[in-house]
């Protein structure tokens, strides 16, 4: 089964496919930019920001729109980070940040992230060009890139550079604030994980209560499939009979307790997926709980395969990968070309962040096999022994130390999360503080502010982005 995220929101700065431990950002419905796009351009960037004796250079793509342009002195200038994936160009005619634009007459540009997409300042994704994977080169990259912009459109200090992003984009936007407040005037993060973590528990603990919140019965139903599960995964008999059910290529042995992890880790993911990338609340009691709570799709079991199947997306007969050396092959590919991303963003969780979502008790949504432990395995198996616990564990200590954490040191950001969305608990939602105003949206969950025209927008949403907008306008004193 393909591995889903943080797996970010709908945006090419948080577009989803597929991916390992819950992806930051929601999957994308639209193709992306590589087919082609004549509007889409690229940029010389250094590969290394620190260090000045490398001189290589490679060239990273954008986009840009200028439909509501002004070419005024004053003339505001908006940033969309892409984040984990490659960029999408939907973002360059969708999104409530280009209704903002409009409003307030911005010159647009979508920046994708280095070593996704075609910005690849490698010649392949190897462990000794991973290390230059990191949310520090990628904020070099967006202050580069403001700076040569600023010089090719003669713009001054009074074009005030406005970032955005959501997810991991979301906390970049922050970031980039916080580390070039000289070129970064104010951001908008949306869905922003601040604090890193390496065993990120509470995401399962809020996927159980946004379960719970369309159905108590249905939230007990997806626990007592998971304890299901883990029981049958301890016998050939019952490994056998999971396989069929949820269309294994190879049945996992029993007998390895790595099999058995992954196998029940790469179903939570079904869940999470929908609950995280939901918008709003109503599509979590249409994608889970109806077929959860309805005995007529049979045992508690079969309903779990159900719900896991119309995830994935697997339309035609083609087997799910179950596997632990299948899961962790895939991610051993060094190839651009490989089909995903996988590989990128895992490294950058087992260096940087963690936000690894254990389940390790019967008390836990997901049963007990989903440990920390057994996700740093995957780190040691993909990236080297040298990827252990105290190397994921001093990553998230230096990664907070670097941005602080909750408690970042900035001003001019406006943060919103949403009440469903399970990476708001390692995100600012509350604030007292007027610089740093935070938006807290009831009923919704990941990046839902950054889309538009969901269906049956509850009035906070839209409440949400009236607030976001009118922030806008005080900072550029517009309004």
């Amino acid at each position: 089964m393909k591995l889903l995220l943080f797996h970010l929101c709908l945006l090419a700065i948080v577009a989803v496919s597929a991916f390992p431990g819950p992806r930051i950002r929601k999957r994308s419905t639209t193709n992306d930019l590589d087919g082609a796009s004549s509007n889409a351009d690229f940029i010389e960037q250094k590969l290394d920001h620190f260090n000045d004796t490398r001189k290589v250079k490679w060239l990273q793509r954008y986009m840009v729109n200028d439909t509501w342009y002004k070419n005024a002195s004053n003339s505001p200038i908006f940033l969309m980070i892409s984040g984990e994936t490659s960029m999408d160009s939907k973002w360059m005619t969708e999104g409530s940040w280009l209704n903002y634009a409009q409003r307030f007459g911005a010159l647009c540009f979508l920046l994708e992230h280095r070593f996704y997409g075609q910005s690849r300042p490698t010649g392949d994704l190897s462990l000794e060009n991973l290390k230059y994977l990191t949310s520090e080169q990628a904020l070099g990259d967006v202050a580069e890139f403001i700076r040569k912009i600023n010089a090719n459109y003669k713009l001054t200090m009074n074009n005030l550079w406005i970032v955005f992003g959501g997810s991991y984009a979301g906390s970049l936007a922050a970031w980039s604030r916080l580390k070039y407040p000289d070129l970064v005037y104010a951001a908008v993060a949306s869905s922003a994980p601040l604090l890193a973590k390496a065993d990120f528990r509470e995401y399962n603990e809020i996927i159980r209560q946004a379960l719970a919140n369309s159905s108590l019965e249905c939230a007990e139903n997806v626990h007592q499939a998971a304890l299901k599960v883990e029981e049958l995964l301890m016998t050939a008999e019952g490994v056998s009979s999971l396989s069929e059910k949820f269309n294994a290529c190879i049945a996992i042995d029993h007998t390895n307790d790595l099999d058995k992890a992954n196998f029940i880790l790469q179903l939570s993911y079904s869940i999470q997926d929908v609950v995280q990338n939901n918008g709003i609340s109503m599509s979590v009691d249409a994608s889970i709980c109806e077929v959860m709570t309805n005995s007529s799709y049979g045992d508690l079991v079969d309903r779990f395969a159900i719900v896991a199947s119309d995830e994935s997306g697997n339309e035609e007969a083609v087997c799910e990968e179950m596997s632990y050396k299948e899961t962790v092959n895939s991610m051993k590919n060094i190839s651009y070309d490989s089909g995903n991303d996988e590989r990128q963003w895992m490294y950058q969780l087992c260096n940087e962040f963690g936000y690894f979502t254990s389940s390790d008790s019967n008390e836990t949504l997901f049963g007990s096999l989903i440990t920390l432990q057994h996700q740093i395995s995957q780190c040691k198996d993909i990236f080297g022994d040298e990827f252990d616990e105290k190397r994921l564990n001093d990553g998230v200590a230096a990664t907070n130390a670097k941005y602080g954490g909750l408690n970042i040191p900035v001003t001019r950001v406006a943060f919103l999360q949403g009440s469903l969305d399970p990476w708001h608990a390692v995100g600012i939602w509350h604030s007292s503080n007027p610089l740093l105003p935070a938006i807290f949206i009831n009923g919704t969950s990941h990046c839902a502010d950054i889309e538009v025209n969901l269906l049956e927008e509850p009035q906070q949403l839209i409440a949400a982005r009236n607030e976001t907008q009118d922030q806008i306008g005080r900072w550029l004193s517009i309004l």
